[in-house]
């Protein structure tokens, strides 16, 4: 059966048709095989957010916005067609949000999902919409604080360096010049000296290294001397020391005895400790030897006879 060139046409035109139209509603985010829920909201106007942006919920791409209306009375607001795949439930209470996706710009749409065991937007709905601040609109406050106080620090300063200012800035520059040269003098000065007490030094540090390998090579002999030295010094402590202990409990013991005689009254020393007449007896007796030896002395002719040598 032969096709007529009529046919052929008719068909491409058809072909095209259809190809015209997928590829616009592909390119407004519309995708016709797939079944979707249509949904509007109202919310200011923001440049980043135009036809085919896509619509997220819960990290997932749901849908795509497919019309941008600017409203009747504020030209400062917009009304946004987006379409939700119809598998997603999305609550009564959801909220879809604008928000920057990078510090370098670029804006999206996010839907907040409410309980979706309660009532469910029904095709056609209108959800609340809210704007999110990103990264550089949250730090927009803080920068433009910075920038006040930098540009008053600037204008302080540049007011602080006059000409004066100037002057006392090079005297200061100059002195730290002289300071260097100073240093590098006393750097100079310092080196002369070390270099003419460096053979001094070198001697010195010979000697030390000579009398260090002395102590390393007797090493051996020294810890052996000090190892008998304290052998000997711990056995002449604890002989001396015994030897101590002992007479000193001899004589602690000797002692006793002596105090437990005299309590007892046993010899002269107990019994004059113990008899209290016998000891003024004895004072007495003392008393009047006492008094006989010094009539003694001032009258020996009274009592001792002293012949006369005849001539």
């Amino acid at each position: 059966m032969k096709v007529s060139n009529e046919t052929k046409v008719g068909a491409l035109t058809v072909v095209a048709i259809v190809c015209l139209i997928l590829g616009y509603n592909l390119l407004k985010g519309k995708n016709l095989f797939t079944p979707t829920h249509t949904f509007y909201t109202k919310m200011s106007y923001n440049p980043g957010i135009a036809v085919s942006t896509a619509i997220d919920l819960d990290g997932f791409k749901v849908g795509t916005v497919t019309d941008i209306q600017m409203t009747q009375g504020a030209r400062s607001e917009v009304i946004l067609e987006f379409t939700v795949n119809k598998k997603f439930k999305i609550s009564k209470d959801a909220v879809i949000a604008s928000f920057s996706t990078g510090i370098l710009g670029g804006n999206a749409l996010k839907i907040y999902n409410g309980d979706i065991n309660g009532p469910l937007c029904k095709n056609r709905d209108t959800l609340t919409a809210r704007i999110e601040l990103g990264m550089v609109e949250s730090l927009a406050p803080t920068l433009a604080k910075i920038k006040e106080s930098l540009t008053s620090f600037l204008s302080k300063l540049d007011s602080t360096f006059t000409k004066d200012a100037e002057k006392d800035l090079s005297a200061v520059i100059s002195n730290l010049k002289d300071i260097t040269e100073n240093v590098k003098t006393l750097t100079v000065q310092t080196n002369e000296v070390v270099a003419k007490e460096r053979v001094k030094i070198d001697a010195t540090l010979n000697n030390a290294e000579s009398i260090t390998a002395n102590i390393k090579s007797n090493n051996e002999d020294i810890t052996a001397s000090i190892k008998n030295l304290k052998k000997s010094t711990d056995q002449l402590a604890q002989a001396d020391l015994k030897k101590t202990i002992e007479e000193a409990q001899k004589t602690i013991d000797e002692l006793k005895k002596l105090i437990a005689s005299i309590n007892g009254g046993q010899g002269t020393l107990g019994m004059l400790a113990t008899d209290k007449k016998l000891y003024e007896s004895l004072l007495s007796t003392a008393a009047n030897l006492d008094a006989i030896l010094k009539e003694l002395q001032k009258n020996p002719g009274k009592y001792v006879p002293f012949k006369k040598n005849k001539k």
